[in-house]
Order: C-alpha cells, then sequence, then structure tokens
C-alpha cells in the first residue's frame, strides 16, 4: 500500500517540519511505501527534503489581507493538488487543520481512503485564545471539524485521550482508529555523564506557553531553599523572564541548537515537561521533548500521562512538587545514561511506532475489502 502523510501551513514551525522529516526517514529505514510532504509557500522550509511549494504563494507579507487571503489560496491549491494524486496513492494520511472546509470536501470527492491525524484538543484549545475570534473558530471546528472527522476512513492520534476525545465529538464509536505516539530516531547516543553533587534540572521549550506551566514551577522556587540548578532552554513571558532573573539558582539560555542543549545536558540529572496541560483541557500528551530527553539519557518528570506503563522507572508523572522533583532526581542518581535510553527505546522508536501503525493500515483496508 502506497501512503502520502502530507500537511499544508503557512509558516510551518521547525519542530513539525522537522518531526515528519524524521518520519520519512523512519520509512526509509523500515522500506515501506509511506511518503512525507509540507506543502506551503515558496520561501517556507526551503532547505527541507520534504517540502512541496505552492505555485501560487511565495514569501509571506506582514497584514491581516495577505494572511487571509494566502490562507484561503493555501487550501485551495492543497487539496487540488492533494486530488490530482488520487491514482498515485492508495491511501492519504492528513495532518488535520481546524475549521477547514476544503478539507471536509477533499474527504467527501477524493476516491481513496483518508485518514485524520490529530496532536491536540482542537476545540477547547481554539477557545483558550479567548474573545470573539477565539469562540468563533471553536465554534466552527466543532462543526467542520465534527464532520469531517465522521467521514474520514479512521482517525490517528498521538495520545489516547485524543484519539478517545475526537471519537466521540464525530460519533464513531464503532470503528477502527489509531493510536500513533510521537517517536524519534537514537542517531546519538546518550550525553556524557557529568552531573555534580548538586542536582541540574533541564527544562526546554522553543517557547514557554501557558500550559508548559513554568510559571508554577518558578511559584515553587519561590517558596524552596533547597540547593539546585535549574536550566531554561526557550524564549519565556516577560513576567517569567524577570521572575526567573532574580533566582540564582536559575540559568536562562535562550534558544539553542541541539548540539548546545546536549551540552547543557551532560551535568543535568532530569528532564522536565509541561506542568499545566489541563490549561488545554488535556491530561495526556505525548511530547518530542520527553523523548529527546530520554534518548539523552535523562528520566523525566512532569505533570502529565505518558505513553509509557507504570512500570516504567524513568518517567515520572507527579505534582508539580520541588521536593518531589528533587526526591526523583536523588533517586535515579545512580543510574547510567545509557540504561535510560535503552529502557526507553521499545517506546519511543520511530521505526518501529511508524511500522505498526502502517501495518495497522493495510490490515484496516484489508478487512474493509
Amino acid at each position: 500500500m502506497k501512503v502520502l502523510h502530507c500537511a499544508a501551513l503557512l509558516s510551518p514551525p521547525s519542530g513539525v517540519v522537522s518531526q515528519m522529516e524524521s518520519e520519512q526517514f523512519a520509512a526509509s529505514k523500515v522500506g515501506i511505501e509511506w511518503h512525507v510532504r509540507m506543502f506551503c509557500p515558496r520561501g517556507s522550509c526551503v532547505q527541507s527534503t520534504i517540502a512541496h511549494h505552492s505555485r501560487w504563494l511565495g514569501e509571506k507579507k506582514n497584514n491581516a489581507f495577505w494572511k487571509a487571503y494566502a490562507w484561503l489560496l493555501l487550501r485551495v491549491e492543497y487539496h487540488h493538488w492533494l486530488y490530482s494524486l488520487g491514482r498515485e496513492y492508495d491511501a492519504f494520511v492528513l495532518r488535520y487543520y481546524v475549521h477547514d472546509p476544503f478539507q471536509l470536501l477533499f474527504i467527501l470527492l477524493c476516491n481513496r481512503p483518508v485518514y485524520l491525524v490529530h496532536h491536540t484538543l482542537e476545540v477547547p484549545e481554539l477557545a483558550m485564545g479567548g474573545g470573539y475570534l477565539g469562540r468563533l473558530r471553536s465554534g466552527l471546528d466543532s462543526l467542520i471539524g465534527k464532520y469531517a472527522i465522521k467521514k474520514s476512513a479512521g482517525t490517528i492520534a498521538v495520545t489516547q485521550e485524543i484519539l478517545d476525545y475526537e471519537r466521540k465529538r464525530a460519533q464513531v464509536g464503532s470503528r477502527k482508529d489509531f493510536l500513533y505516539p510521537n517517536g524519534v530516531f537514537f542517531d546519538q547516543g546518550p550525553v556524557p555523564d557529568s552531573r555534580p553533587e548538586v542536582p541540574e534540572l533541564l527544562f526546554v521549550a522553543g517557547h514557554f506557553a501557558s500550559w508548559h506551566g513554568l510559571d508554577l514551577l518558578l511559584d515553587e522556587i519561590s517558596t524552596s531553599s533547597d540547593q539546585f540548578v535549574l536550566h531554561l532552554v526557550g524564549d519565556l513571558s516577560e513576567g517569567d523572564h524577570a521572575r526567573a532573573s532574580g533566582d540564582k539558582r536559575i540559568v536562562l539560555h535562550g534558544r539553542l541548537a541541539a548540539s548546545a542543549i546536549r551540552k547543557v545536558a551532560e551535568s543535568c540529572s532530569l528532564g522536565l515537561s509541561s506542568f499545566a496541560l489541563d490549561r488545554k483541557g488535556m491530561t495526556e500528551a505525548c511530547t518530542l521533548k520527553v523523548r529527546e530527553y530520554l534518548v539523552m539519557g535523562l528520566p523525566v518528570y512532569a505533570g502529565h500521562k505518558e505513553v509509557f506503563p507504570t512500570s516504567f522507572d524513568f518517567y515520572r508523572n507527579g505534582a508539580i512538587s520541588l521536593p518531589d522533583i528533587l526526591s526523583f532526581a536523588r533517586s535515579v542518581s545512580s543510574v547510567s545514561r545509557e540504561q535510560v535510553a535503552a529502557s526507553a527505546k521499545p517506546y519511543i522508536d520511530k521505526a518501529a511506532i511508524l511500522d505498526t501503525l502502517y501495518r495497522a493500515l493495510i490490515d484496516a483496508q484489508e478487512a474493509q475489502n
């Protein structure tokens, strides 16, 4: 079976592009007919091997009229391009795009099965924006998205919570859907171990959004006299930056390249992930950052459920409590980086996860024929 996994964005985030590039590499590694493309304007993703550039849209402009015009043009051209590939592929796997009538139309007209991939709870997240626009977008997606999901061949989601949510809102409880957690490659070994006696913690985000819960962690730190070092990598809000700058135990790195993050990680005992997913109406996540920590050999402490079973010793889902975080850091202080990475591999290896999904889609198609 020949599958096209595709997304279309005006300004594709580097993390999404990197994730899709790794998926294409994984498909080549396991030898399956799985092609990955990011459809975007000319000038976007120019160095990416998976980019398919729009014929109609060039460099973006910073004005509202252009953004509305470009959104409409991109969605029309993207789905027209997909439709032209109907004879080339046996199935389409599309990254879900919110309140998109062209997505729904393509599903209705396409004579190949179309699966939608979901990475979040869309309707609650849109409503988080607040105001009239947030409520409008949330309402539109609750209507348009419901029918797109219902008419698709199946739902693919990165967590069970998201999968259950999409099935419920589209009222498709009886069909076969698919869990597809994020994965990473083990192309680099664990980082060297130079952990000092005082525990060091690593918290990485491109931008610390509200659902990362950095403000809650800073609240904890402000009432503690414990000795530790917290490395913050990424852009902080003005308020969080001011608070963090006032504590000598916190090191602000700004944004760093992957190689620089690995260097910082050498002295760290733990990686920290999101602590306030409830602000998005979620309790589960499947973040690349958690997987990147584990590949480096860092156990992880976070405030959300993950794919790991309770028997997995190197991921702790706990309350945002500095004493608990430091206690966990001490409990794994004697564990080698290599043991952490090797224990995590069965749950986060990208090639194995993709191959499992591909085989499941083949089985689903054979069952329908």
